[in-house]
């Protein structure tokens, strides 16, 4: 995506890209609030869902999606055992019981004594008042559970993509700077350590290569969401240059 020298990109263009934010966010919260299911694996496989994920980093999203893609080409996935099994890791890295290989709550990676429902907890749930998003676990998970987080950036992408549609681009562009900055205050401050702790932890292809995806792509997203935010701004400098010149004439 560019805007070379002020030029700015279609609508279609545009729309499509806000569209993929959606699209991702909904995958990926999926796959960090749920256990894996027989149901979720054959929508995987069947839709081909993953060569619908845009690649807009270096190759990293790439790398991580080629570990996925590998263990969905396992002629057992959909056998009990294996969904078994991909289950036990889904516990183990996120749930439990006893220590959890890759805590999914903020507050964890950002307290001195990495405890849930801290400092960092409290910020997140003010975040999302401000905008007017109630988590999906409301009372059953802590508001800065990764699902959650991502959830709300689902949310939020949505929101932004139905302003596009409408024309109202002056909104469009608030919601995107609450992205920006939730993402900044947040998601990239440990996110980095908590996908660190996937890769070490993770017993199957598919958490070791979608804890890699996750990364990539919110930093990918980060500067995504920078020049979606400078494509919008020209647009509404556009609109009011040519407002201008029509109460001119």
């Amino acid at each position: 995506m560019g805007n070379n020298k002020g030029r700015l990109l279609g609508k279609e263009r545009l729309l499509n890209i806000l569209a993929e934010r959606v699209f991702v966010y909904s995958l990926l919260k999926r796959i960090y609030l749920e256990e894996p299911s027989k149901e979720f694996l054959s929508l995987l496989v069947e839709e081909d869902l993953l060569k619908s994920f845009p690649r807009i980093d270096d190759g990293q999203i790439e790398k991580g999606l080629a570990s996925v893609s590998f263990y969905l080409r396992d002629p057992d996935l959909l056998k009990n055992q294996n969904i078994n099994d991909l289950r036990a890791d889904y516990n183990n890295l996120f749930v439990g019981p006893g220590k959890m290989g890759a805590a999914p709550y903020e507050s964890v990676y950002r307290s001195e004594k990495e405890l849930v429902f801290q400092e960092h907890t409290i910020q997140v749930r003010r975040a999302y008042r401000k905008e007017g998003y109630l988590p999906e676990n409301l009372y059953r998970e802590p508001d800065d559970h990764i699902g959650l987080e991502l959830d709300f950036m689902h949310k939020m992408s949505d929101r932004s993509l139905k302003l596009g549609r409408k024309g109202e681009l002056t909104k469009a562009k608030k919601t995107l700077l609450a992205q920006k900055q939730f993402l900044d205050q947040h998601m990239l401050a440990w996110v980095p350590e908590f996908s660190a702790k996937i890769a070490n932890k993770a017993r199957t292809d598919f958490y070791r290569g979608f804890g890699k995806v996750l990364l990539a792509y919110l930093k990918s997203d980060k500067e995504l969401v920078s020049k979606l935010l400078s494509e919008i701004r020209l647009r509404i400098a556009s609109n009011k240059s040519t407002s201008h010149l029509k109460v001119a004439k």
